[in-house]
């Protein structure tokens, strides 16, 4: 996580920012969660929530964006 605001202690230029903007989790094709980050959010954020439609071996896909385009994915199952 940077926010731009922080000047490498080497090169003395700026660091460019890379940071979250948003985290969504699915199960079974519908969102069940979203949330939405800016620069503020922590380096390591720890995350949780609830939602009732979920059983023991069920798959939730997890994806998040950050400002840069990048795009990340992953599953997990509901243990």
């Amino acid at each position: 996580m940077e926010t731009g605001e922080r000047i490498d202690k080497d090169s003395g230029e700026r660091i460019s920012a890379k940071y979250i903007q948003k985290l969504s989790c699915e199960h079974n094709g519908k969102e069940v969660f979203l949330a939405q980050f800016g620069t503020s959010i922590s380096q390591n954020p720890y995350l949780a929530f609830s939602f009732k439609e979920g059983k023991k071996g069920d798959i939730l896909s997890l994806r998040w964006n950050d400002n840069t385009g990048d795009v990340k994915k992953t599953d997990t199952t509901i243990k």
